[in-house]
């Protein structure tokens, strides 16, 4: 297993070294993207931390039982829109799409990570750097077909 900590996956300086500590990774958004991109951060040695904006009680019964896996996995899981909430501790957040950056609650917590130099990072991102670390050390260089927009992605993949 690659640790985080051990790799090239954070390139130009844009994450703070932490040789000795695994990192901490908020991630924002429970649902599909946020539960994939908190499963590669766990995966990869991270102490990863998961946070809706939605109330608990908002949140989908089939979501909570997905929830589970992380709970299992030592994954702490917080919800809402909490004034106090703090990013102490946090080196990097873990943006789900489906969070709006719109939101005044995630622009306080944007001005807050700016401010204490937290990265924040989106799917893309997270694929990006793993595709440039898979190069680096194992001189894997895959091709890459990328499909966007609104309607018709999942159609157009099954096509391939």
């Amino acid at each position: 297993m690659t640790n985080l900590t051990q790799t090239t996956f954070f390139i130009s300086g844009t994450l703070p070294p932490k040789s000795s500590e695994m990192l901490s990774i908020l991630v924002m958004g429970i649902g599909e993207s946020g539960q994939a991109m908190a499963k590669w951060a766990h995966a990869q040695g991270a102490q990863v931390t998961m946070h809706d904006t939605r109330e608990q009680s908002a949140i989908s019964a089939k979501i909570q039982k997905q929830l589970q896996e992380f709970q299992d996995l030592g994954i702490k899981i917080t919800y809402g829109k909490d004034a106090a909430f703090s990013l102490l501790g946090i080196d990097m957040i873990a943006m789900s799409p489906g969070i709006s950056p719109l939101d005044s609650w995630i622009k306080n917590i944007f001005n807050q990570a700016k401010e204490n130099g937290i990265v924040i990072w989106g799917e893309l991102d997270f694929f990006t750097h793993a595709i440039h670390a898979l190069k680096e050390t194992q001189s894997y260089q895959p091709k890459v077909v990328a499909i966007t927009g609104t309607n018709g992605k999942t159609t157009t993949t099954a096509l391939c």
